[in-house]
C-alpha cells in the first residue's frame, strides 16, 4: 500500500531516488515516448491549459519568468515551471511567482507516487516500463517525473479555478527533453549554443528545437 506524503518536502525527497542529470547521473536510456506513456496513464495533465514553451541555452529561465509576468498582467493566472531552484524546491512549480497551496503539492505527489507503484506492478501488463534488464525497460528519470508533477499540480490548481495558462521552461532541451510533451500555443527560443553535446549533438544544427507551436 502506498503511503501518503505529508508535505511537499517529502515529495521532493522521494523524487531524489530517481536518476537525475542535474546531479551528474546518466540514465541508461532516453525514451521520449516514456513521457507520453506516463502522461497518458494520468489523462494527459499537460493539456489542462494552453502552454507557452521556452527553450534555449541561455536566458530561458529569465524569459519564462518575464512571460509569466506578462501573462499575469494580462489577467491569465499562469502556472510556471522552471529549473533549477535557488533556495526552495517549490520555486520550480508556482502559480505566477507564488508558491502553491501545500495541499496541492501533496495531492499531486500522491497521484504521481500511485502511478509509479502501479507501473511497477508487472501483473498489470499494459505499461511495460518499470521492470526488465534492458535499458529500454528503465524507470522514468527525476526530471521526467518532476515535469509530470508540475502538470499534475497545474491541473489541480485549474480545477480550483486558478490556472488558465502554462509557462514551461525546458530542461536539457532538444526533442529528448520531457517538456516536449506539451502542444504549445507559442514556442519561444533564446540563443542556442553548444552544450550537453553527449546528448544533443556536436554541432549547432544537430541541436533539436521544440516541436509544434509557433516560434517567436
Amino acid at each position: 500500500m502506498t503511503l501518503s506524503f505529508k508535505s511537499s518536502t517529502e515529495v521532493f525527497d522521494w523524487l531524489d531516488q530517481f536518476v537525475n542529470l542535474e546531479a551528474g547521473q546518466h540514465p541508461p536510456s532516453f525514451r521520449p515516448e516514456r513521457m507520453q506513456i506516463i502522461a497518458a496513464a494520468l489523462g494527459h495533465p499537460e493539456l489542462c491549459a494552453p502552454s507557452f514553451h521556452v527553450a534555449g541555452s541561455k536566458g530561458k529561465g529569465s524569459v519564462t519568468g518575464m512571460l509569466t509576468s506578462i501573462l499575469e498582467a494580462a489577467g491569465h493566472r499562469t502556472a510556471q515551471y522552471i529549473s533549477p531552484h535557488v533556495a526552495d524546491f517549490r520555486e520550480r512549480i508556482t502559480l505566477g511567482h507564488t508558491f502553491l497551496e501545500e495541499n496541492v503539492y501533496i495531492e499531486a505527489g500522491n497521484t504521481m507516487q500511485d502511478l509509479v507503484k502501479t507501473l511497477e506492478d508487472t501483473s498489470k501488463g499494459e505499461y511495460r516500463l518499470f521492470h526488465g534488464d534492458g535499458p529500454e525497460d528503465s524507470p522514468p528519470t527525476y526530471f521526467e517525473l518532476l515535469t509530470l508533477y508540475f502538470f499534475l499540480c497545474a491541473r489541480l490548481v485549474q480545477g480550483l479555478g486558478g490556472c488558465d495558462a502554462l509557462a514551461v521552461e525546458t530542461g536539457m532541451g532538444g526533442v529528448q527533453d520531457p517538456t516536449n510533451i506539451v502542444d504549445p500555443l507559442v514556442s519561444l527560443l533564446t540563443v542556442i549554443e553548444l552544450e550537453h553535446t553527449e546528448f544533443l549533438g556536436t554541432t549547432i544544427t544537430e541541436v533539436p528545437a521544440p516541436r509544434r507551436g509557433s516560434s517567436t
